[in-house]
Parts: structure tokens; sequence; C-alpha cells
């Protein structure tokens, strides 16, 4: 314990004494943090306190986990105490660029029963978790997904693909699955993100954007965000709001979002105090914990678009937010309103009392829903004997088919069936079941007929 006390890379670049092993001699040593700091002063040496906090509170998230069985969730955390001294918060450049060189912090062994050891190169077909100096990839938050791509050497060989990217205390960490070329520690990459599945992810982050606006619109400003799933994929959006909603309203939201997407308004970022931008009228989670500077997204002049378009009277009932679309958010998006694609929303559901959720898709991930669902009414029509064109004559007709065959069987059996419930009718019933089963067989499922079997046998 002396040793770490007298150890002078224990004293960042600041002439603090690093926060990490001041609580590392309080787990440990059981060395409380006033007594180091009294120790401390006599050297005129401070202890990083903030640093401190933050070891503090991934000790407490990683005993929190451990205590609920979940092992993936304290990978984080456990990262962020093995880390160096000098690791410093990642350069996130995301928002302007997806791709950048970068030389790398960390190298991480992720072993198969999630064991976590210090590397100081990346094998071959193996798992990684790697700390970057700086990265493009967006790392999992507000609702969005975190990107996925590639990672290159100088060579322009590919050494491995990025599957997950998280973040914690400013860190990113990047889950790696390599491929057969080694890399040192030292090397410089070149990381670059997946644009295809980046521009999906995006066009639906904003796509959620604009529906909270619409739903606001339609429904009055009590509807609240809940929570969202972003991926490339869909959008999950979900809201406080008492009752489902009517055909009616989903189509006036719909058709809301849409005019605002056809309309082609710039999306505007700006980087904002938090107190000045929530006086601006800008919407923000509850639920979440913001910096004193936030990010906010902007698209605005949306009435009139509205107004244009034959929907400002007919579908809007709350005037006071008709304006615009403002929210505190971290996330990635579109640089104009056309650039999400066409908007359609293909459920509404109950989740919990006083809470519904939508999915809904955008852009490319509409035509792909379209295609699921022909691909569904090609396999129905087989089943029908019929073809696609032809399957809501030959359901009709299956319907109708089947009322007038129950309503023969009513008529025929009702009499007998109220005799047997009477203790009227007598019958051997070797002899029924002989008799009535190869008739009922087709027709169990139906109406009084597997009563009347479940009387006899």
């Amino acid at each position: 314990m002396q040793n770490e006390l007298n150890t002078a890379s224990t004293v960042n670049v600041n002439k603090k004494f690093s926060g990490k092993v001041a609580f590392k001699l309080y787990d440990t040593y059981g060395f409380p943090l006033d007594l180091t700091q009294d120790v401390l002063k006599e050297k005129n040496i401070e202890v990083d306190t903030e640093e401190f906090k933050i070891s503090e509170n991934a000790h407490k998230e990683l005993a929190k986990s451990s205590w609920k069985g979940s092992v993936s969730k304290t990978l984080h955390s456990q990262i962020f105490l093995l880390l160096p001294q000098n690791t410093t918060e990642t350069n996130f450049v995301g928002y302007i660029a997806l791709e950048t060189t970068s030389s790398i912090f960390s190298i991480i062994n992720l072993t198969e029963n999630q064991e976590l050891k210090l590397s100081n190169k990346i094998l071959p077909h193996s798992k990684y978790i790697v700390v970057f100096e700086k990265t493009p990839f967006y790392a999992e938050s507000g609702g969005q997904v975190a990107d996925t791509g590639f990672i290159y050497n100088k060579a322009g060989e590919m050494v491995a693909n990025v599957i997950d990217c998280q973040k914690y205390s400013g860190i990113y960490f990047h889950t790696i699955v390599t491929h057969s070329i080694e890399v040192e520690i030292a090397e410089l990459l070149t990381l670059k993100v997946d644009k295809k599945l980046r521009n999906k992810k995006v066009s639906h982050h904003s796509a959620a954007h604009l529906l909270q606006f619409a739903l606001r619109l339609v429904l009055g400003d009590s509807v609240i965000q809940q929570g969202s799933l972003v991926n490339e994929n869909i959008v999950r959006f979900d809201f406080s709001h008492n009752k489902a909603l009517t055909t009616a309203e989903l189509q006036k939201v719909q058709d809301i979002v849409n005019t605002i997407v056809y309309a082609n308004l710039p999306v505007k970022i700006q980087n904002m105090a938090k107190e000045d931008a929530v006086k601006a009228g800008a919407l923000a989670l509850f639920s979440e914990k913001y910096p004193a500077v936030v990010r906010t997204v902007l698209v605005d002049n949306i009435k009139d678009s509205l107004i244009e378009s034959n929907l400002f009277e007919k579908n809007i009932t709350n005037n006071t937010v008709a304006e615009k679309s403002f929210e505190l958010c971290g996330g990635i998006h579109v640089q104009t309103t056309a650039q999400v694609g066409t908007f359609k929303i293909i459920s509404e559901t109950s989740i919990a009392s006083g809470v519904r959720r939508i999915e809904a898709v955008a852009g490319e991930s509409i035509l792909n829903n379209i295609m699921n669902i022909e691909q569904k009414i090609n396999e129905v029509a087989v089943i029908m004997g019929t073809d696609s064109g032809n399957i809501i004559n030959k359901a009709t007709s299956i319907v109708l088919e089947n009322k007038a065959v129950k309503k023969n069987y009513d008529d025929l059996f009702k009499p007998y069936y109220n005799e047997m419930l009477s203790s009227k009718f007598t019958i051997k019933k070797s002899t029924l079941k002989h008799f009535l089963l190869p008739h009922l067989q087709p027709f169990m499922q139906k109406s009084i007929f597997m009563e009347i079997f479940q009387f006899f046998f």
C-alpha cells in the first residue's frame, strides 16, 4: 500500500494523485479516501476525486450486474478498471466522417468465458474489445443501436469486423472479430463504418423524431416518449397514451410525417446550453442525464408545409406544437427530411398501462417490408389452392362455404343435442361413435360438434 502512495506514476499530468489508485487503496486495502488525502496533503498533492467517483461507480455497477447474474453487462465497468492510467476519452468523429485513421489505446482479449486480459497484439480469428484514440463508430445510445463496420491495416487488408460499440465514461469500447492478420498495438489502423447500415439507422432515427412530432399534433402534448429503438430495420417508439389509436388517427400521423419528409426541410444540428435549449422548447427525456452543453436537432417551418398540403386544419388538434420538431439528442440524423424516405406505420399496440408502442419503417426498409408481405400472401395462396391475385375471392368463398356447412350440421344435430342435455337421449356409445365419427371428423373444431363428441367419448 505504501508503494502505491510513493509511486510517481500515480500522479497524472494535472499533478493529481490517480483516482483509480485511490479507489484501489480503498477497495483492496480498506484505506479511506479522506486518509489518502491527508497523507498526500503533506506532499502538496491532491487526489483526483472525479476519477475516484468514476471508479467507484464502475465498481458499483459491476457488483450490481454480478448480483443479477448477467456477466455480459459487467464488461464495460470491468474494462474501465483495467485500462491504463493515461487512457483519455475517445475522440468521436462520426458526426462528420464515416472513416478515420487511429492508433490503439488498449486491446482487451475477450475469451469464450468472458474473462478479460490486456494484450499487446491482435491475433487472427479471435474476439477483442479495443479502445482507439478516435473513432467514427457511433456507440449505442438514446435508442439508436451501435454502428458496425470494418478495420484495415496500412496495406489495405481487412483486419477485423466491428460488431458492436459501447460507450462508458466517454470511452468507446469496440467489439471486434478478427480475420487472418496479426496486428501490433502500435500499428495505425483505418476504421470504416458500414455506410449502408448507418444510412438506414439514421433514416429511422430522424423518422422517430418526426413521429413524436406528429403524435403530439394529433393526440396532444400529453404524449411523452417512454423509450425507443432505432436500427437498420425498424423504428420502435413507445409513448404515453391511455387508449389505442383509431385507424383514422394512425393515418393522420403517417400523413403528417410523410408531408414533412416530402417537403425536404433542413435538419439543423446545434450545440446549446441545456437550460437555453429547454427554454426554447426542446423536448428532453426525463430518464436521461444531459451534460451542461447539449446537442439539439431542429426541423422548423413545418406548419407551412402542412397548410400547403391541406393537412393543418383537418389533422391538427394541438396548434401550440405545430411549428417545429425540436429535441435534445446525441444521435446521428439526416441532413434533410427527404433523406428519411417514405414512412409507413406497421403496428400500434399496448405494452403497459397507459403506454403505447408504434413500430414503423422508412426508406429502403419499406421495400423489404412489402416483399415480406408479398411472400406471406403467396404462401397463403398456395395453401388455399389459388393465386395471389384471387386470394380475396377464394377466402370469401371458403368462409361462406364453412358457414353453410356449419348451419346444415347445426340444423341436423341440434334436436339430438338438446335431448342429450336433458338426459332423455340414450344410445350405445360404440354405435354412435361408429356412425358419427366419419361425418364429424372434418368439423371437430366447430360449434357444437366437439361438445357432442366429448359428451360420449
